[in-house]
């Protein structure tokens, strides 16, 4: 047999890199259809001892085998690739009925309370939003495509119509005239669509006015391609008299707290269908407006400072997306069209839930399941490979090399690395290596390294390896973060402009995790409505979930514990990031970070749980944390707390700044012809740091190599 033939016919060798949520999913997609071990071979590479990426977690046997995670993850009812995606491997992995988080059901919880925070001169005021589930499922097979930009228009009007009708707004509404008569050109065409002037048996007032723009945005064409402009003119006519009569009449009223949230939505959503329709994105999508700032683009058409600055709404988009440069909060940015569509498929196209909640840590819900799976499928695993450098060979093009170091070696080499630990019948990932698997493992584990670590030193026990293009692999997936590129892709970046476009556009921050386990229940804190998700709130523990839905999954002695928190936000970079040399980097940023943590807790916790306080008015009784640890008194509690500064460079937030959508590489598209491209820092069709989008892009890079999936939904507007 020739060389070319016998290339033809032996299977390709995929090597992904990394462990994260793009990482898996390119694995799955390739894995994912009847013969795909005759075409290929998958193995995958990982840091240290867990996959997980920015969304690993592990339990920590030595108290309670309570969950830790990065930070605080809530998928969301639009999330349709993610959940189609865990919805067959739960079906696929097969546990009994019996079994703990048997299907995908068990797994997830509705979370349709969202609150968000104003800060008035008064203080924090809340604005809850009870969103109403609906009988549809996230990630059914066949119900998976999203709705057009026109169809978002109704929909997004009608929703404006009905919130315009609930007390108080009712009576501002009907107290505020419609139009009198119209145009004669606005009448003409609305006759020429079959609209009466204003619809019989129509709400009084000017909410007539906002029904026959709902009605006449109905009657758009959904199939992309340019709208006939006089349809257009008709909405937009009427959003503005909507918008400019309501104005005059909610400002002079803004001093009640309904009135206020009332109007925050109402602004918020004809400025957006205003936008829609004056820069004609129902014919150019979305990212036509990426290279603006959100709150600039609201403001270039009209929206006030009370919804761009006060009111929680927009700000609470920022946060959701970490939109912080360098993590400082006084340098907010995010790409218009990036959060426009966001909020739109959070807000309209969600099923069953606005949000849900895993019912243990995202660890052991989502990737101990695609881990048993994948590797049932004939996936190989390669833990405890940290990746130093990419190598290009400077005539093909190829990444012809993997420099990687293998950090510890393994007794039973085998029979590899077995990872999971059992906690209450579940497959979990531990909090830290199981040592008994390692050469030398107890004096690794007294040594403090930290193999998750980039400011870790090496172990003794470390050794180099390198990958070779045509010997070891063919195809490359690189499913570690943007962060790390800079370190790894040094040559990338030095043959391509657009990698070095990429990396400079998109930029990345830090973040962190913060939980608290306390004595109380939520009740007994004082929060008197359902368990909530909430942002919007003081810096720098900005947002917050109630998580006590997750004690029946850990093991704490009766009484011990009734309500758990989660805290997450971008960090503020340290002024300097200092050379991987600096091993006591981590110890002061999680110093740093515990002394932001007390303090806040210290200054801002009062208005969220008016009971929590018991000398201080804004602050916690450090009474009230729980522990395991003896007999800690005051402040000292907080120390068997647990946070976290997600400082590493693949934990590093990828942000989209405006400007940075058309500098995304896609999954196809990288420069290189036989690397792929898995994170939720290429171009998706969001564009933003989120499970969806990696999910997206790791399926991207599975079609790209081998065509499959056929079809991936929302990555484009049409």
């Amino acid at each position: 047999m020739s060389t070319a033939e016998e290339s033809r016919s032996r299977k390709r060798r995929i090597v992904i890199l990394g462990g994260g949520v793009g990482a898996m999913t390119a694995a799955y997609g390739l894995t994912n259809y009847p013969g795909w071990q005759d075409h290929y071979e998958v193995v995958l590479y990982n840091l240290g001892w867990r996959l997980g990426g920015k969304g690993a977690s592990g339990r920590n046997k030595d108290a309670a085998q309570r969950i830790e995670e990065h930070g605080l993850h809530v998928w969301m009812g639009h999330y349709e690739n993610a959940f189609r995606m865990m919805r067959q491997v739960y079906q696929e992995l097969g546990r009994p009925k019996s079994a703990p988080l048997a299907t995908l059901e068990d797994a997830f919880k509705k979370q349709s309370l969202v609150n968000l925070f104003e800060r008035t001169p008064n203080g924090w005021v809340d604005w809850p939003f009870p969103f109403p589930e609906n009988p549809l499922e996230p990630g059914m097979e066949g119900e998976g495509a999203f709705p057009s930009l026109a169809t978002y228009l109704e929909r997004g009007l009608q929703a404006l119509l009905d919130m315009l009708y609930e007390l108080p707004g009712a009576g501002l509404a009907a107290a505020t005239p419609a139009p009198e008569t119209l145009p004669a050109k606005i009448e003409s065409t609305l006759r020429s669509l079959g609209l009466p002037a204003f619809p019989r048996g129509s709400v009084p007032g000017i909410g007539r006015t906002l029904q026959l723009a709902q009605l006449a945005a109905a009657r758009l064409p959904k199939a992309q391609g340019a709208q006939d402009p006089n349809h257009l003119e008709v909405i937009l006519y009427l959003v503005e008299e909507v918008f400019a009569r309501l104005s005059a009449r909610f400002i002079r009223n803004l001093e009640n707290s309904a009135v206020r949230k009332l109007w925050g939505v109402l602004e918020l959503g004809l400025v957006i269908a205003r936008g829609i329709l004056r820069d004609g994105l129902l014919s150019k999508g979305f990212n036509a407006i990426d290279g603006e700032d959100f709150r600039a683009w609201l403001a270039r058409h009209g929206a006030s400072d009370f919804t761009l600055y006060q009111a929680p709404i927009v700000r609470g988009m920022y946060q959701l997306l970490f939109a912080y440069i360098q993590g400082d909060p006084n340098r907010q940015q995010l790409a218009a069209g990036v959060a426009t569509r966001f909020m739109i498929r959070m807000a309209l196209t969600y099923k069953g839930a606005v949000f849900y909640k895993m019912r243990a840590g995202m660890g052991d819900v989502v990737f101990a399941p695609m881990y048993e799976v994948l590797k049932r499928r004939g996936v190989r695993f390669h833990f405890f490979h940290k990746v130093e450098k990419l190598r290009v060979h400077p005539l093909t093009r190829n990444i012809n090399r993997i420099e990687m170091t293998r950090q510890v070696a393994l007794k039973d080499s085998v029979a590899g690395y077995q990872p999971l630990v059992d906690v209450l019948g579940l497959p979990c990932w531990p909090d830290r290596p199981s040592y008994e698997q390692i050469v030398d493992g107890h004096e690794l584990e007294a040594s403090g390294i930290n193999l998750e670590s980039y400011w870790a030193p090496k172990w003794k026990g470390a050794k180099p390896v390198t990958l070779e293009r045509g010997k070891d692999y063919d195809v490359l997936v690189m499913g570690i973060s943007l962060g790390t590129f800079p370190y790894l892709c040094g040559e990338l970046l030095e043959h391509s402009a657009r990698w070095r476009r990429m990396v400079e556009a998109l930029q990345t921050n830090q973040t962190l995790g913060v939980q608290v386990w306390l004595s109380r229940s939520l009740e007994e804190l004082g929060w008197t409505q359902a368990p909530t998700v909430m942002t919007g709130y003081a810096e720098p523990l900005n947002t917050y979930a109630d998580m006590a839905h997750l004690l029946p999954r850990e093991t704490w002695p009766p009484g011990t514990v009734k309500n758990i928190a989660y805290f997450t936000a971008p960090l503020m970079d340290a002024p300097v990031i200092p050379p991987f040399t600096d091993h006591d980097f981590p110890r002061r940023e999680h110093e740093r970070l515990k002394e932001l943590s007390l303090r806040w807790l210290k200054e801002c916790i009062g208005p969220l749980w008016p009971k929590a306080p018991r000398y201080n008015p804004t602050g916690l009784d450090w009474a009230q944390l729980a522990t395991l640890q003896g007999k800690q008194e005051g402040v000292a509690r907080f120390d068997s707390q647990f946070w976290r500064a997600n400082i590493d460079p693949p934990e590093r937030y990828v942000l989209s700044l405006p400007g940075s959508t058309e500098a995304r590489l896609g999954s196809h598209d990288s420069d290189y012809p036989n690397l792929y491209l898995a994170g939720d820092w290429t171009l998706t069709g969001l564009n933003c740091g989120c499970v969806e989008a990696a999910v997206m892009s790791g399926l991207q890079a599975s079609q790209a190599i081998s065509g499959y999936p056929e079809n991936i939904s929302g990555e484009s507007d049409f």
